[in-house]
């Protein structure tokens, strides 16, 4: 199934060294309140981040608008819906579908009740949407329990509930710098 986004943003912004280099294009659904530019820089930085999957040149991710490995969509609960399906995302929840990084633009803009009964921005929250989809992306499947430092791994669960009493947390190693 081919989304109803606009095109991808344009322009090749390449990742810095790695190892392993990645290619995404990012697409935001027409007619969403968002800053397709904004949210593909933000996706960008979040993914290079020495906190993030690139931990520590490990891996390098480019955005491009021709030919990516992977395409993160940002779209209404109704279009990530279509894209998660068969996985039944209610309207409320992201997934990873083969090539898709589908995060709900409701999700995007307003986060989710347990991040902010914890005090945490939207911005935190996208830094753990865009980390934990691209996750499961690479390979990686659900975790359930907390760093030893008691920060959610980035792979549990953080939107509707979590497995342990961790504190809500967005990247891979938040102490890399």
């Amino acid at each position: 199934m081919e989304p109803a986004t606009t095109p991808p943003v344009a322009g090749t912004l390449e990742g810095p060294a790695g190892a392993q280099k990645f290619t995404f294009s990012v697409e935001v659904e027409q007619g969403l309140p968002i800053d397709k530019k904004v949210a593909a820089d933000s996706i960008y930085q979040i993914l290079n981040d020495p906190r993030g999957w690139g931990e520590g040149g490990k891996r390098s991710f480019t955005r491009t608008d021709a030919n990516p490995q992977f395409r993160i969509v940002l779209g209404s609960p109704k279009l990530i819906d279509s894209l998660c399906a068969p996985l039944d995302t209610d309207g409320e929840y992201s997934c990873n579908n083969g090539p898709y990084v589908a995060l709900n633009a409701k999700r995007w803009t307003s986060s989710a009740q347990l991040w902010r009964d914890h005090k945490k921005s939207d911005d935190e929250y996208r830094i753990y949407l865009v980390s934990h989809e691209v996750g499961h992306f690479l390979g990686n499947g659900h975790d359930f329990e907390c760093r030893d430092d008691g920060l959610a791994k980035v792979m549990m669960q953080q939107t509707g509930g979590m497995a342990a009493n961790c504190q809500p947390n967005g990247w891979i190693n938040p102490n890399a710098k």
